[in-house]
C-alpha cells in the first residue's frame, strides 16, 4: 500500500491518536540518511509513542528505552487507513 502524505498542520492531532491507539507495539525503528547511511537503531523495542510538537519543531518517537527526536522534521508519509499504520516515514532535515 502506498504511503500517504500527512499535511503538518495535522501531525500533532495526528499522532495523538496514533499513539493512543498504538499501545505499546514491537516495531524496528530504522536510520537512513545521506551521510550516515542505513543504520538499525532498535530491533523488537516496545513502541509507546510517536508526538509532534509544533512549538519546537520536533519530532520524537518514544520506545521502551530511547527516545529518538527529529529536528527539524520533514513531510511526514504513513499508509491510509483507521487504524495504526503498518509502515510509516519521517525524515529529519540534511
Amino acid at each position: 500500500m502506498p504511503l500517504a502524505r500527512i499535511e503538518k498542520r495535522l501531525w500533532q492531532r495526528y499522532f495523538d491518536h496514533f499513539s493512543a491507539a498504538l499501545g505499546a507495539k514491537q516495531v524496528e525503528i530504522e536510520i537512513v540518511g545521506p551521510r550516515i547511511g542505513y543504520q538499525p537503531q532498535a530491533k523488537r523495542v516496545a513502541l509507546t509513542g510517536l508526538s509532534y510538537d509544533g512549538k519546537g519543531d520536533v519530532f520524537a518517537v518514544i520506545g521502551e528505552a530511547l527516545e529518538h527526536n527529529i529536528r527539524p522534521p520533514r513531510p511526514s508519509r504513513a499508509a491510509p487507513g483507521a487504524a495504526p499504520c503498518r509502515a510509516a516515514t519521517w525524515a529529519a532535515t540534511p
